[in-house]
Order: C-alpha cells, then structure tokens, then sequence
C-alpha cells in the first residue's frame, strides 16, 4: 500500500490535469510520460481504432459525457440490470 501522502499528490496532480486549460502545459506533461517507448505497445490495428474513434470523438461526431452524466447512466443502468434478476 502506498503511502497517504503520495496517493494524496498523485490525486492532487490528476485533479490539476483534469482542471488545466493550457495546451502547452499539457503538451510539457505528455512529453515527461511519453518517451517514445511504450510500456503496452499498440498493433497496427489498435492504433487504427484509437485513430479511428479519435476522428469521430473531437468534431463532436461521437457522444461524450462528463463523470456525473456517466454515474448517472452506470446508475440507470444498475438499476435496469438488478430488476431484471431473479431475486433468490
């Protein structure tokens, strides 16, 4: 288990990406993770889909939501699945 304090900077640090507006800064980040080697690389194939999705995703072609809409869809959801259940 990780100590409270770095769980607490890494949480600190997702909240700060998520919350930035300057490309440049995100850009500088994107180059201190990426170094050019993937720990996961991606086949031909992935990197088409990602591509692919990516296209669709950014003109607004492809729904996205915000983290409350998709709690709110996860819950909806939940609660459709568990009535279909048989209760035991």
């Amino acid at each position: 288990m990780q100590p409270t304090n770095l769980q607490k900077d890494k949480l600190d640090l997702i909240d700060e990406i998520i919350h930035t507006e300057d490309q440049s800064t995100l850009n500088f980040l994107k180059s201190i993770f990426n170094d050019g080697t993937l720990k996961y690389p991606l086949s031909e194939e992935q990197k088409l889909i990602l591509e692919e999705a990516t296209e669709k995703y950014y003109p607004g072609k492809e729904p996205s939501f915000t983290w409350d809409e998709v709690n709110c869809i996860q819950c909806q959801l939940k609660g459709r699945y568990e009535y279909l259940q048989p209760h035991l």
